[in-house]
């Protein structure tokens, strides 16, 4: 079974959500019982959960198989079997021979989109094979730049690939420049149940990944079944865990990555089951509340509850509350806590042009988040020319209007759509020019509260076309 939601599940949870009381706000998670049916959580709910959704653990392992944080996973599969690593290579390299460089980059790149479908692990040879022949493909179209970054790729897959004699010096040339470079390396924890063996790029999973590296994860489940994903757009720490795998450290050891990863699993299942939270149960002292309105984590102590002697203070061991933490959103999500502001002033300036005029300008940008990612924005501009006039003037701009602004990783994309209003005195007396425009942005966050703003716009003010292109920091409360 792929990572997507397949449609048989998707239509139990509706009918579940659907089916079920109209007070049911809070998805609870238990182990299951002899009959498969979730136990009954000894705790208390949340004073303001009118309800509760029971399910278990290996119920939500079929609706969310992998929690993915720090990369994008990819794992596409549209072909009926699985492709054979070896046979494509082959064919690519008879292509290469027959001085089809093209088709055989073609084929290769069609074999990595198709890797997903594996139901085998692939070896760390077979998987840098492919990189080093479309690197030698990439060469003999004199492709230099791509041709390097696919055997620096292949050496990060396999640090001892050794070259094909059969080809000439001058690509294996190439290999042995990117063998002298130091491979970068990113942070990798993964949360597998513990007997489960969990492979990348074929090699047993340790504690990095290199950056130029492939990214092939692949895990064997309990049948016997091999699951592949390609984890893409790499970034950061990577955090990588089954729900299993998340159960399985609740309440045995103080994990510091636990609450990225029950938070992200508690937000992935609070959408389709039209919960406002998740109560993520394992059978031990404690569980984690995922609380969808507030996107926080928290622990919740059974111990009071259970009257058993795990006390604090008293020799027992209880996990730190967390009331602050946010996962990341968007695709593939990210380890970094996303911004938690509500309001953003941005300050910057940039070039401006109003036909048939340029500009220099300087600008001030407000919004404020009304829900989730709808936000109001307003502001103003200040053109100063940059051609001569007799008596240059200032073009004050005006705008107001929305902007969706999805919560994601440290880099944040924008867009939205304003009305402009500015005022023009070139031709000796004040008058008002209205128009429309379009927003397109990036926020990169620094720190908690700082940001640089990269954006453009383009639209009409009254019938004159205009565009603008800004820098600049943006303040976050």
């Amino acid at each position: 079974m792929r990572l997507r939601v397949l449609p048989l599940v998707t239509a139990l949870l509706f009918a579940c959500a659907m089916g079920g009381p109209a007070s049911a706000r809070i998805a609870v998670v238990t182990p299951g019982d002899d009959g498969g049916n979730p136990q009954p959580y000894p705790g208390t709910l949340p004073e303001w959960a009118g309800g509760a959704l029971p399910l278990t653990w290996s119920y939500v392992e079929e609706l969310q198989p992998l929690v993915v944080l720090g990369a994008s996973p990819y794992d596409r599969c549209d072909e009926p079997e699985a492709p054979s690593v070896n046979v494509t290579v082959a064919q690519a390299l008879q292509q290469m021979t027959a001085l089809d460089a093209e088709g055989a980059i073609a084929e290769l790149d069609a074999l990595v989109a198709d890797l997903p479908c594996l139901d085998q692990p692939a070896t760390t040879r077979e998987l840098a094979r492919i990189y080093y022949y479309r690197g030698a493909a990439l060469a003999f179209i004199g492709d230099g730049g791509k041709a390097s970054a696919a055997m620096r790729r292949a050496l990060a897959i396999d640090p001892d690939l050794r070259p094909d004699e059969n080809l000439p010096p001058e690509i294996n040339d190439i290999l042995d420049e990117e063998r002298d470079h130091d491979a970068k390396a990113l942070p990798l924890q993964l949360r597998f149940p513990r007997d489960v063996e969990v492979r990348i790029d074929g090699e047993p999973a340790g504690d990095e990944l290199a950056l130029d590296a492939l990214g092939l994860l692949q895990w064997r489940e309990p049948g016997g079944t091999w699951q592949t994903v390609l984890l893409d757009d790499r970034r950061d720490e990577v955090l990588v865990a089954t729900p299993a795998g998340i159960a399985g450290r609740m309440g045995k050891e103080l994990d510091p990555h636990l609450h990225h990863l029950a938070a992200a699993l508690g937000e992935a299942l609070s959408r389709p089951l039209r919960v406002q939270g998740t109560l993520l149960y394992s059978g031990g002292d404690g569980a984690i509340l995922w609380d969808a309105a507030a996107a926080t984590t928290e622990w919740v102590m059974l111990s009071a509850d259970l009257g058993d002697d795990h006390h604090e203070g008293d020799g027992g061991r209880k996990p730190p509350r967390d009331h602050r933490f946010k996962p990341p959103r968007g695709p593939g999500g990210k380890a970094a806590k996303p911004p938690t502001d509500s309001v953003r002033f941005a300050f910057g300036g940039g070039v401006m042009y109003v036909h048939p005029f340029p500009y220099a300008s300087a600008s001030f940008d407000a919004t404020v988040r009304i829900y989730r990612a709808l936000c109001l924005a307003a502001g103003a501009d200040l053109g100063f020319p940059v051609t001569g006039y007799r008596d240059p003037v200032v073009l004050p701009l005006f705008h107001g209007g929305l902007r969706l602004r999805p919560v994601s990783g440290r880099v944040q994309p924008w867009f939205g759509a304003v009305a402009r209003l500015g005022m023009d005195d070139r031709p000796g007396a004040v008058w008002l020019m209205g128009g429309i425009c379009g927003q397109l942005g990036l926020d990169i966050q620094l720190t908690d509260h700082f940001l640089i703003r990269v954006s453009g716009e383009g639209g009409f003010l009254y019938q004159q076309a205009q565009v603008h292109a800004k820098i600049g920091v943006v303040l976050g409360i």
